[in-house]
């Protein structure tokens, strides 16, 4: 090559400012040409080179290196560089390895002759140069070579912008998450308070209707008692009438009374704070087939066959309160003897033991599932509430399941829910720790 001409500096970077205006690239073309910068220091390969590019690319013509690189780092954005390997000063293969520091996305395509293909290996293999170009080269295949790598550079353009896209779609969603796991928190914490509230007012009522109630049943059977007496020792003709008219209506008053005081003893079920007492050790399966048991009768006269599933497990220890977990199992089979089937009907219900971990804590499941009518939908979404039921015109109080989500929640630490479908069962699944915390929250007692 012939020796090197001073370059214009100045005049190259006003003309590179001309055709290249502030800010990032667009990633498509399709409005406007790719931006290509040439660097030779031959002004006849620039010429040359201009004339084939201009056409389709702008382009921006430098005798250097040096006063490239000065324009890009004032800024401007280039979508090729076609660089001439050996000139006075810097080299390509330096120039384009600074080029990558400042601008990684910039496609770098080197000129060169055979003599100089080691080097320019090294710099492709090194990741700093897409391509060579021989000279001398054919017109055709330089187009040809640069639509690839533009083709290429647009296809990276491309890449970023979704991957941008992504990452940021990534982090609207965790915050969207983040969002709705505060707002669930949130309502689940408001809905608790609302139920303890209700909670600690129900059993403070019950507290104070509890002796009354008492009194009440006391004073009736004196009463009972008092008729019978007055009764045998009269003479009066009309006295045998009088005396079981009296005592219908003390066995009728005894019944009632009898039913305000299970209520009641509901009521108190529902705070729940009166546990105090220290888990422990027994076996799940084992208070499984003692609560059947207990409701053998119940379940027989409602034709209701009970399947205990354990996955062929043996045993389930558990540190807890036998009497709590009784009290669980019981109510759920209950509730399906009372709500699932018709009276005549009959069914089956099953009982699964599993066990897992959940965040290195290991944890119990049990679901209850029958398949009969399912509950209502207007029942679902509150069917843990208090006075809550579908059967209110049959004498339910609607409190069973709410004690039962109390008992769970708040004695044992574990989590309830109930999936149904109507016309095709109901499950309830509960979840409890498999160590239950020791001393629990005392509180107002009966």
């Amino acid at each position: 090559m012939p020796p090197d001409r001073p370059a214009d500096s100045g005049t190259e970077l006003a003309r590179m400012e001309r055709w290249m205006p502030e800010g990032p690239t667009p990633v498509s073309q399709s409005h406007g040409r790719h931006r290509v910068v040439v660097i030779d220091d031959e002004p006849e390969n620039l010429e040359l080179l201009s004339r084939i590019l201009q056409p389709e690319y702008d382009c921006a013509l430098f005798a250097s290196g040096e006063a490239a690189l000065a324009a890009i780092e004032a800024g401007r954005q280039v979508d090729l560089a076609l660089v001439d390997q050996r000139m006075p000063g810097m080299s390509g293969i330096q120039f384009l390895a600074l080029l990558k520091e400042r601008s990684p996305q910039t496609m770098r395509l080197v000129l060169s002759a055979h003599t100089e293909l080691g080097d320019l290996i090294d710099a492709v293999n090194r990741g700093e140069v897409y391509r060579y170009i021989v000279k001398p080269f054919k017109i055709d295949e330089l187009r040809s070579i640069l639509r690839q790598a533009l083709e290429r550079y647009e296809l990276g353009q491309e890449h970023d912008r979704l991957l941008a896209d992504l990452q940021r779609s990534n982090r609207e969603l965790q915050e969207n998450q983040a969002h709705l796991a505060k707002e669930r928190s949130m309502r689940e914490a408001m809905y608790r308070e609302r139920i303890h509230s209700l909670a600690r007012t129900v059993a403070g009522v019950a507290h104070a209707l509890n002796t009354p109630l008492g009194v009440a049943k006391s004073a009736c059977a004196v009463v009972r008692t008092a008729i019978k007496q007055v009764a045998a020792d009269s003479v009066e003709p009309m006295a045998g009438e009088v005396r079981e008219d009296l005592l219908d209506s003390c066995a009728l008053l005894l019944r009632s009374l009898s039913r305000a005081e299970q209520v009641v003893q509901e009521f108190k079920g529902l705070a729940a704070f009166d546990m105090v007492a220290d888990p422990i050790d027994c076996d799940l399966v084992e208070l499984v087939q003692s609560s059947i048991h207990a409701l053998g009768p119940a379940l027989a006269t409602a034709k209701i066959a009970v399947r205990v599933q354990t996955n062929g497990t043996q045993a389930f220890p558990w540190r807890g309160h036998p009497d709590s977990f009784e009290q669980i199992i019981e109510a759920l089979i209950q509730n399906s003897i009372r709500h699932a089937y018709t009276e005549q009907g009959g069914g089956s219900l099953d009982l699964r033991l599993s066990a897992a971990d959940h965040n290195g804590t290991k944890r119990y499941r049990i679901e209850i599932e029958d398949y009969g009518r399912g509950v209502p939908a207007e029942v679902r979404p509150r069917i843990f509430e208090p006075f809550v039921t579908s059967q209110r015109d049959r004498g339910a109080t609607g409190l069973g399941l709410a004690v039962i989500h109390n008992v769970v929640t708040n004695m044992l630490g574990g989590t309830i829910r109930c999936e149904s479908h109507e016309g095709k069962g109901t499950m309830f699944t509960v979840e409890i720790p498999a160590l239950v915390p020791g001393q629990l929250p005392s509180g107002p007692t009966g």
